[in-house]
């Protein structure tokens, strides 16, 4: 289970839990770059956020938003994310 919060005020919130070991949340802020063609997540303490700091957008409408990054071991890691 993967719950992402994107605000229009320029904040996110993120839970999930991996490896059904215990629950991860974060928080911080998000900012679109000048072409609205990559977003950019900085946790709450400044630092990378966890799901990668720097993600491509692939599709953005109002209730989608595909997006996509590269990892440090160099894997790709798409999300296509739907409201529920």
């Amino acid at each position: 289970s993967y719950v992402m919060n994107i605000e229009k005020n320029g904040g996110y919130s993120i839970s999930y839990f991996p490896f059904n070991i215990s629950t991860y949340n974060e928080s911080g802020l998000w900012r679109f770059n000048n072409n609205k063609e990559i977003v950019t997540f900085t946790n709450a303490n400044g630092n990378s956020s966890a799901i990668g700091n720097v993600w491509i957008i692939q599709r953005l409408k109002e209730r989608e938003l595909w997006m996509k990054t590269i990892n440090s071991n160099n894997v790709t890691i798409e999300a296509h994310l739907i409201p529920f």
